[in-house]
Order: C-alpha cells, then structure tokens, then sequence
C-alpha cells in the first residue's frame, strides 16, 4: 500500500476535512548511515470500542517509527476521572506518546491527534498500547501512524 492509499484510509476512518484538519504528509525515503534503505513501508491502525488494546507488535527484524497518533475517548457522567494514553517502548522504557486526561462530573468526548516533525523510534517486538483507565470512560477510537525501514543489509 502507498502512502496516499494509506492516507485516505486515515481521512476515510476519522472523517477529517482536508481543508481543516492536520492531515499527515506522506514519509519520505531515507538513507541512514551507510545502510542502504531498500523500503519504507507506511501503515495505519485502528482499536474500536474497548478499554484497552494493543495497536501493533513491532517488527523483530525492521525498525519501526511512530509519525503520528490520535485518540478519542468517550464518558458517561458517573466517572469522576478518565484518561487514555497511547504508549510505545523506547530505549527499554515505555513511554507515553499522547494523552487524553479529564476530570469532570459530566459526559464527555474528547478528540486529540498529533503528527511529528521527528518521528519516534519503537523498540523492535514491543507493543504499541491504547489504555482507558476507568470502567465507565471508554476509548471509541484510536490510530497510530507508523512506517517501518527494510533495509538491504
């Protein structure tokens, strides 16, 4: 799949307008060092309705890098606080990529996406992870954007 088809997919699932929302660009092909990159392959994944879940399990053989992530969470009055975090393993230590945090006695959705200039490099064969952390505020939605290098030696 190319990055346009993986892109309309993104603006498909999430019903972005490209005139207002922050569509993320296509990932250019690098050269890193003296290894020579043979690919870089963009993907998208989604986890629905749940409270927690696994995004994706990073190659144990390719590096793969987060470009972007969004988050959507939704509450019924009765929870007092609700977060949802996306989190990935990075240098041996899991660390937090987006959060979603509130404290409120009243329904609530909330939306947050971020695209980065920089991307982040996952640890091979870790998982990337969406957590809800109250019974009564459930994630509706959430995505990672991420490409990973295949490398010819």
């Amino acid at each position: 799949m190319v990055n346009s088809q993986v892109i309309a997919e993104i603006v498909d699932a999430y019903k972005l307008d490209r005139l207002q929302d922050n569509i993320p660009s296509p990932v250019p092909v690098i050269e890193v060092g003296n290894k020579l990159v043979k690919a870089v392959i963009p993907a998208f994944t989604i986890v629905t309705n749940g409270t927690s879940g696994t995004m994706l399990t990073t190659s144990a053989t390719n590096d793969t890098y987060i470009t972007g992530a969004m988050l959507h969470i939704i509450k019924d009055a009765s929870a007092t606080s609700t977060s949802i975090r996306l989190s990935a393993t990075v240098g041996g230590v899991v660390k937090n990529i987006l959060i979603i945090g509130g404290i409120t006695l009243t329904a609530q959705n909330e939306n947050s996406q971020i695209s980065l200039s920089h991307p982040i490099k996952v640890d091979r064969n870790t998982n990337v992870v969406v957590t809800s952390t109250t019974n009564t505020g459930n994630f509706v939605a959430s995505g990672v954007i991420y490409y990973y290098v295949d490398e010819v030696n």
